[in-house]
């Protein structure tokens, strides 16, 4: 918790705080228009619950392609958790939020 209120005063970060119901890995697909070639992205999705208007948070995070099958969440499910965010966007009541590569789940 020291951690959390030290980031959030001497850097300027901001949490998602909430209970932590579920992950799971996705690679997106694509061709770029420009170029025509296959590329690929993937992302560790988070399913956060937070009591009040916002219900439930999805907040991604990105990884390598290469870690998509060891990925290891350490946090278990119903355990509260900060999330530290860069966007956070809301989207016909959904709310979507991205976590920086660096960053890890904070238990509190």
């Amino acid at each position: 918790m020291e951690k959390l209120i030290q980031d959030m005063k001497e850097h300027g970060k901001v949490f998602i705080v909430g209970e932590f119901r579920g992950h799971r890995t996705e690679t997106i697909n694509y061709v770029s228009k420009k170029s025509g070639q296959v590329s690929a992205f993937s992302h560790l999705v988070f399913l956060v619950e937070r009591s009040g208007k916002a219900d439930s948070v999805s907040i991604s995070k990105p990884i390598k392609e290469s870690e998509v099958d060891s990925v290891n969440v350490v946090i278990k499910k119903g355990q509260i958790c900060a999330f530290e965010i860069s966007t956070l966007k809301n989207e016909r009541g959904f709310i979507t939020a991205k976590m920086p590569a660096t960053a890890e789940p904070l238990p509190i």
